[in-house]
């Protein structure tokens, strides 16, 4: 085990992930029966379903997002020779990203409307 990573760390971080790829796979498996997959059966698909397994990944995506800072805070690293936390860089990330999508989120609207 790595010394630097504290073992809940690490069982949360496998615990997300483990969650994010369920979620992932379930809605994975639900589109793979609607795309016509020769081996599944259209019927097992209802759109409940469906709108259930679109919640449920966006709610692990949501639950990653929140945590992820959370469980890291005493997780050390060095950028460009400053020592952070890596939430920190986790966030700042997530800052820029979000901005980003917001603003193609606002020209994708703008298009849509006019």
């Amino acid at each position: 085990m790595p010394d630097f990573i504290a073992q809940d760390t690490l069982e949360t971080f496998a615990s997300l992930a483990h969650d994010l790829h369920l979620a992932t796979t379930e809605l994975q498996s639900a589109l793979n029966v609607l795309q016509g997959s020769p081996d599944q059966n259209l019927a097992t698909v209802t759109p409940q379903a469906l709108v259930e397994r679109v919640l449920a990944l966006d709610e692990q995506l949501s639950r990653t997002r929140l945590l992820l800072p959370l469980c890291t805070t005493g997780v050390q690293v060095n950028d460009g020779g400053r020592v952070l936390s890596l939430s920190d860089p986790i966030v700042e990330n997530r800052s820029e990203f979000d901005a980003l999508a917001r603003a193609q989120l606002e020209l994708l609207i703008d298009d849509a409307s006019g």
